[in-house]
């Protein structure tokens, strides 16, 4: 079948803590009120939550609100927005120091879409603060954190009483509820407020205008940035090491994509055009007028410069002897099918004429700007040859690589 792979596909993580911290999802009173009152070392309590809006959306601005007593003028208190690892059940980390993204605490790496707000403290212990949840967000949730700093060298202060903290323990149930922690077990770094549920939406992408490149000048030349990293396709978690990025773009003649495919071991075994290059290391896309699940096209291209391509009449109803007109080039660093010495991975362009795009999907032409697809990047990755790793450009929530409810919305730039 035509990318079909069992995704374990959610990606490797940085090492976890040997205690995961649960949260509770049904924690919620009413009208963003949460329950719960937490008591740092020092005696600070913080109490009394509310936040808005109910339900988060990319971009979402955070308002919260509390009460806090007994806070030093030697202490701040800051609140901290996190991405859980919520997905294929895995557990709540609070994995984020507020630090800059070069630092680590401990074998922990920063997450760069967590995000931190400095809060108000009016005379009478009301809190006031804004946090600003990520674009590059998709979790369908986020933890509230709040951290108590103090002193000269802003020391964390922790969490020695609550409802929940970071290190808390406890046991998750069947609505991923979690019971009280043990007295010895609630000491932590942070106090974990609430589990907030979001609405991601589909993610964007703005392909910019260029002119048609020659085909003999240098690869992808309009490629600028940092491009779209890929996360992992099942729980959209950053993928390991560095990141796979893909850019796009577009001219009267065609639709360009472009990437950065980093690999120290670079391996496909196949050599003809429409191998299934689905079952070892390719890159692949997808591309559909809208998420309807008919008339889409898919794209496959390994680091040996084979294609792969198919077209779709309705869901996984496919023609692989359908050939595609398109155009790719890739650009290799290291030797391919060597596991003895050290590769630096392979760039690629492709070029997809307009004319294939509107004949076999619902595509319109001539496109312009404005001009809206949607579309998936996924990249297949055997780290020793040996276990599956499933990247996206927007993850499905599912090992399902034909899943259109939650691909990417493409827009054609000026």
């Amino acid at each position: 079948m035509l990318a079909v792979i069992a995704a374990a596909a959610a990606s490797c993580h940085a090492a976890a803590p040997e205690s995961p911290s649960l949260v509770r999802s049904r924690g919620v009173l009413e009208s963003g009120r949460w329950d719960g009152v937490w008591r740092f070392r020092n005696g600070v309590e913080l109490g009394e939550l509310r936040t808005t809006p109910q339900l988060l959306r990319r971009g979402d601005t955070i308002h919260v609100g509390a009460r806090a007593r007994g806070v030093p003028g030697s202490c701040r208190l800051q609140f901290g927005v996190l991405p859980p690892r919520v997905q294929a059940r895995q557990h709540v980390y609070a994995l984020l120091p507020p630090s800059p993204p070069s630092e680590t605490e401990g074998s922990r790496v920063r997450d760069a879409r967590s995000n931190w707000a400095q809060i108000r403290i009016e005379t009478d212990g009301q809190i006031r603060a804004e946090v600003v949840l990520g674009e590059a967000w998709h979790a369908r949730a986020a933890v509230l954190v709040a951290e108590l700093r103090c002193g000269t060298d802003s020391a964390r202060i922790p969490v020695v009483a609550g409802a929940r903290a970071e290190w808390g323990s406890g046991t998750l149930g069947a609505h991923a509820e979690v019971g009280p922690a043990p007295a010895g077990r609630v000491e932590g770094a942070r106090a974990l407020l609430a589990l907030l549920p979001v609405s991601p939406g589909p993610t964007r992408v703005v392909a910019s205008r260029i002119d048609a490149p020659s085909a003999s000048g240098p690869l992808a030349p309009w490629r600028v940035g940092d491009g779209h990293a890929l996360v992992g396709s099942v729980d959209g978690e950053p993928a390991e090491g560095p990141a796979t990025s893909v850019w796009f773009a577009w001219s009267d003649r065609g639709l360009y994509w472009a990437g950065q495919v980093p690999d120290p071991d670079m391996w496909s075994d196949y050599e003809n055009h429409d191998d299934p290059l689905y079952k070892q290391e390719v890159m692949e896309l997808f591309l559909a007028a809208d998420n309807s699940e008919t008339r889409y096209l898919e794209y496959e291209l390994s680091a040996r410069n084979v294609t792969f391509d198919a077209s779709f009449a309705r869901y996984r109803r496919g023609d692989e002897a359908w050939d595609s007109a398109w155009r790719t080039r890739v650009d290799v660093r290291g030797t391919i099918n060597d596991a003895s010495d050290q590769d630096e991975g392979w760039s690629f362009e492709a070029m997809i004429p307009w004319s294939e795009l509107c004949e076999h999907t619902d595509v319109a032409c001539p496109v312009g700007p404005g001009t809206q697809l949607w579309a998936n990047v996924f990249r297949l990755e055997n780290p020793g040859r040996k276990r599956r790793v499933g990247l996206a450009l927007t993850p499905t929530f599912a090992p399902d690589f034909h899943d259109w409810n939650h691909a990417a919305v493409l827009e054609l730039g000026l």
